[in-house]
């Protein structure tokens, strides 16, 4: 690649930075501060442990946020609710678009890779609709960008870190564990019951296992809750006409016309990439049961899966 090209490190980390800054300002305009009350009120029974299920297992983010608000509080007593989650989502933000940035450039050009982050960060404003309360979702393409980018390193011991925390943020957790079988189980399946896999099934497992001690583990120290929403409720909501079109928009709109360039990109991505793609199948069964379908923020954990493919077709003379 041309080093003309070739931006400093500390420009793509001020542009990103920037990027968030506003993405997070739009996000506090117009759900945090309409609905502060009601986001207070669930975050406190949260902290509390009387929420009801899932929220009540998602402790990452309402436990940061109030010892961030705790630090806060030194500096500026006072009611720092607002300045927390501001200061949380700019870094949520961040956070997702420099993880995403990074693992695409495993293997596309920096023009390439920021083009992919930005295209995430548009598609996020589409994602603010419809909740008031999510924190959790800014923060799950970081963790699913970095532990798809610890796997192709193979670095299998940070990724049991990342596991055990994006567990503690939200239940999906567990795609994490599951993405790692697939780069050595789908290439040949008849050839994974060998001899020598079988470091590749402890450590597999050995992920799985911090998944459900996590996930059966808050359940137990936190007590059952009763859920907030049936799937039978949820498919109720989703399948209404006025929803469906509602979904069809929204889906739409969410990557525009970088959906076309998804399945155009699938047979040049990088063979990693195809592998992972395993991944959208497996996570919008769980959406089409277990939520709404016109909250598209919950495609945001998809970005590290969706967007190197696309890039695959618009940039295939600039893969690294």
């Amino acid at each position: 690649m041309n080093r003309k090209t070739d931006w400093r490190p500390w420009l793509i980390v001020a542009m990103l930075l920037s990027i968030s800054l506003v993405i997070a300002y739009q996000y506090v305009q117009h759900i945090e501060i309409p609905t502060v009350e009601a986001r207070r009120q669930l975050q406190q029974s949260i902290l509390d442990g009387n929420a009801e299920s899932p929220y009540r297992y998602r402790v990452l983010v309402p436990y940061l946020t109030h010892g961030l608000e705790a630090i806060l509080k030194l500096i500026k007593p006072g009611d720092t609710f607002k300045l927390a989650y501001a200061i949380y989502d700019t870094l949520a933000i961040f956070a997702s678009l420099t993880a995403l940035f990074y693992y695409l450039r495993n293997w596309f050009s920096q023009s390439a890779s920021l083009i992919g982050a930005l295209i995430a960060a548009v598609s996020m404003l589409v994602g603010f609709r419809d909740h008031y309360y999510q924190p959790w979702s800014l923060l799950e393409p970081a963790t699913i960008a970095l532990g798809l980018h610890l796997i192709y390193h193979k670095k299998f011991g940070w990724l049991a870190g990342l596991i055990a925390i994006s567990t503690l943020n939200r239940e999906t957790g567990i795609f994490l564990a599951a993405a790692y079988f697939f780069p050595w189980v789908l290439p040949n399946p008849f050839k994974m019951i060998r001899k020598e896999k079988w470091r590749d099934w402890l450590v597999g497992l050995a992920l799985l296992l911090i998944w459900a001690l996590i996930f059966w583990g808050l359940r137990l120290v936190l007590g059952e809750a009763p859920h907030i929403i049936t799937v039978k409720e949820s498919l109720g909501i989703s399948i209404q006409p006025q929803n469906l079109l509602l979904a069809l928009r929204q889906w739409i709109l969410f990557l525009g016309i970088f959906w076309l360039f998804i399945p155009l990109g699938f047979k040049a991505a990088p063979s990693f990439v195809r592998k992972m793609a395993w991944l959208i199948p497996a996570y919008l069964v769980v959406i089409m049961f277990y939520a709404i379908w016109f909250e598209v923020r919950l495609l945001m954990p998809l970005y590290p899966v969706l967007i190197p493919i696309g890039l695959a077709y618009l940039f295939p003379s600039e893969t690294v």
